[in-house]
């Protein structure tokens, strides 16, 4: 499952709370931080499914390795006005081909947001495969097993495996842990 959670780095200023106000409208969940707050929002990484960064934010360099680290598990957009975007984008290259003229159109943030729904689902897809390379076998017994944790990992429910010792409970509890969006 794909969390409908953004995280917005800016500082404070007028663009930071219009996104936040968009994104909000859109009932997208939005967390805003300051650039030095990222590598303890990082951390929870998975609960986001993009960053937003404000071109005013004005991020340094232990920042800028922070977010390198990340683009690999999530959607990195930057956010400018027309007159910035371009330098901004520069600085940035390696890092992200996403970029957002500010103000925007909703046409062009629906796609755009589309487009990070539809790598963040391809992600997902191939992180399934690698959770369950732990859950080997293709038995009936073993199928049910990994439908039931993707069934389950999409809610809030709690769980609780029983089996005798040896019989898998921890690498079950592991794969439901991983493959939830509840870190």
């Amino acid at each position: 499952m794909i969390p409908q959670r953004i995280l917005l780095i800016e500082n404070g200023g007028l663009r930071g709370q219009q996104l936040k106000t968009v994104f909000q409208f859109l009932e997208y969940e939005v967390e805003t931080a300051l650039p030095r707050e990222l590598e303890t929002k990082l951390a929870e990484a998975d609960r986001f499914m993009a960053i937003f960064l404000d071109a005013d934010a004005e991020p340094g360099g232990s920042f800028l390795n922070c977010l390198r680290e990340q683009s690999r598990r999530l959607s990195i957009v930057l956010v400018a006005d027309k007159q910035r975007l371009k330098p901004f984008n520069a600085a940035y290259q390696n890092l992200t081909d996403l970029h957002l003229e500010w103000p925007a159109t909703y046409s062009v943030l629906s796609e755009l947001l589309r487009r990070i729904r539809l790598t963040e689902s391809a992600r997902s897809e191939t992180r399934n495969v690698e959770l369950f390379r732990s859950l080997a076998g293709n038995s009936p017994a073993i199928i049910k097993t990994r439908k039931l944790i993707q069934q389950v990992a999409n809610s809030d429910a709690t769980v609780l495996t029983l089996g005798e010792s040896g019989t898998g409970k921890e690498v079950i509890a592991r794969n439901l842990h991983d493959y939830s969006a509840r870190k």
